[in-house]
């Protein structure tokens, strides 16, 4: 076994002086006692003292050497000492229930609100995701409706190049009577001219809804493209949702763990 060192065996014996004298020793009076020394000497020296106390004890009872004045004052400073540590025991237990308490909170606190930040997340995700569904039934509808008016825009053209040619051969027909001298039948040119007539009225009402078709195509076009640019736009603020998701999820994740992690610290100490 090592052998004391002089301080540690004076800290000993001025504490057994102290105890005599119904002082408890602590580091400062055996200290100021000694006149000099190593706190953390006499820190080690004084546990050493405080461990043997109750074995010196339980020996003097076995065999009273000491006056029971002694043994008594030993006994309260050795019941002090207790109450002692049960004070600062309770201290720091109330302490680290209450710190326990305030961290359990604050992750509750932390977790109920990224559930519900994620939940509104979700349902703005949803609310996205509709909408661009929506915007791309729409889109399909004009594309449709864009190919059933050309379709008809074609059949049109074409009902209006025959109207056309129809007055072409009538008005030559028409001409060649007249010019050539020969006897026309009034009845035959009236219903010539009433022909020509309706002729180039139907011509022109086709023309007309040409016209409006071909309007009605180029803004369905314009349409079309919008529809592009907000699906487009739809889509970029769905990415950046789920952009925004990922960090905002992530980040709860790393409050939560570092809520757990502090639960643990406080658990562990």
């Amino acid at each position: 076994m090592p052998r004391k060192s002089d301080t540690a065996e004076r800290v000993l014996q001025v504490a057994d002086r102290l105890l005599e004298q119904g002082v408890r020793p602590t580091q400062q009076n055996v200290r100021e006692q000694l006149g000099s020394g190593s706190i953390s000497t006499i820190n080690r020296a004084l546990n050493e003292w405080w461990q043997q106390l109750g074995a010196r004890i339980k020996e003097n009872r076995d065999r009273p050497d000491l006056p029971d004045p002694v043994v008594d004052t030993a006994n309260k400073l050795w019941q002090q000492a207790l109450g002692y540590a049960d004070h600062a025991y309770a201290e720091r237990k109330a302490e680290l229930d209450a710190r326990y308490k305030e961290i359990k909170a604050q992750a509750r606190v932390v977790e109920a609100g990224a559930l519900d930040e994620l939940k509104e997340m979700r349902l703005q995700n949803a609310r996205l995701l509709s909408e661009r569904e929506q915007a791309a039934n729409e889109k399909h509808a004009l594309q449709q409706q864009l190919i059933a008016q050309e379709s008809d825009l074609v059949r049109l053209n074409a009902k209006n190049s025959d109207l056309v040619r129809e007055i072409k051969q009538q008005a030559l027909l028409l001409e060649r009577g007249v010019t050539s001298g020969a006897q026309v039948d009034t009845q035959q040119l009236i219903e010539l001219k009433v022909s020509l007539r309706v002729a180039q009225d139907e011509k022109s009402r086709q023309e007309a809804v040409c016209e409006v078709l071909s309007k009605e195509n180029a803004e369905l076009r314009k349409q079309l493209v919008d529809q592009d640019k907000e699906s487009i736009s739809k889509r970029h603020a769905l990415e950046t949702v789920i952009a925004q998701q990922d960090v905002r999820y992530d980040q709860a994740l790393k409050e939560l763990s570092e809520c757990r992690r502090q639960l643990t610290d406080v658990l562990e100490r």
